[in-house]
């Protein structure tokens, strides 16, 4: 039986609920030396079996048992893959399984009746779908997806005074995928200056280890002006640059969450855990506490 997230967390809170209320009946009753002894051995025994039913309910709400909530974006997913537009799907093998990424019109009840996701996908041997992962987006571009390599790279890319992105690489990991690296770059000009600063991050979550590099453009020099037009084409394509100044430091993994692709969200990820950086004369700051 397949019930929804919000069916477990309402079992659960009743369960709890009950059983605080026994508790403090156990608290109030004044009662023999005998009584109060049976009453107690019986709280204790609906404690363990209070937590057994807790621990069932959560193994019930790992990603095999709740990949069957994403069943109604199924019929939504392309049926001829080979007809589809590339820049919108992504198939790839990993581990002898295939998946698919796609960015479809999930639709809603708007006026549009428009409604962009991304959908990773298990595909069956009988080529239909297992969804496991639904991320809702503001427009079909925000995000893209590759498979390749045995992992799956979400890539998030931002124009926003400078050009920003941020890759997310996961492996499988038991029933689900867990996040292993990370690449961050962006290009901007430094406010006040007319220097455009490339600078980058690749984290290694495995290793708990981040690489700070950057690179940085005199625009005021038409030698470094056509080298930074020609370094624009490498920033895209996520390519670092040969000469770069770079220094690799160890992060705190206690900061990391959404490491599970089932809790991941492009859009809210928390890097706080980087908080070092270079600044455009290329000097190494390192603001962690």
């Amino acid at each position: 039986m397949d019930l929804s997230p919000t069916d477990w967390y309402g079992w659960r809170g009743q369960v709890s609920h009950a059983f605080g209320i026994f508790l403090a009946s156990v608290g109030t009753l004044r009662a023999s030396r005998f009584a109060l002894r049976r009453r107690l051995t019986l709280a204790l025994g609906l404690m363990q079996i209070t937590r057994v039913l807790i621990a069932l309910a959560m193994a019930a709400m790992s990603p095999i048992t709740l990949a069957g909530q994403y069943d109604w974006i199924a019929s939504k997913l392309p049926t001829d893959l080979s007809s589809q537009d590339r820049s919108l799907i992504a198939v790839g093998s990993i581990n002898s399984q295939r998946y698919l990424a796609a960015h479809v019109n999930a639709g809603d009840e708007t006026q549009e009746n428009f409604k962009p996701v991304l959908v990773l996908a298990r595909i069956k041997h009988d080529n239909t779908y297992e969804p496991f992962k639904v991320i809702e987006l503001t427009n079909l571009s925000e995000l893209s997806v590759q498979i390749k390599d045995g992992a799956i790279y979400i890539r998030h890319d931002v124009a926003h005074h400078g050009t920003y992105f941020s890759s997310y690489k996961f492996k499988p990991s038991g029933a689900s995928f867990s996040l292993v690296a990370m690449e961050s770059q962006s290009m901007t000009l430094v406010e006040g200056k007319y220097i455009e600063l490339w600078e980058g991050k690749s984290v290694n979550f495995v290793a708990a280890r981040a690489t700070y590099w950057a690179k940085a453009f005199a625009m005021d020099r038409p030698k470094e002006q056509r080298a930074w037009k020609h370094s624009l084409k490498l920033h895209g394509s996520g390519t670092m640059p040969d000469e770069r100044v770079q220094r690799t430091v160890r992060i705190n993994r206690s900061k990391v969450d959404q490491t599970d692709i089932e809790h991941f969200d492009p859009f809210e990820f928390n890097t706080d855990f980087l908080c070092s950086y270079f600044d455009h004369r290329l000097r190494f700051h390192n603001a962690c506490q």
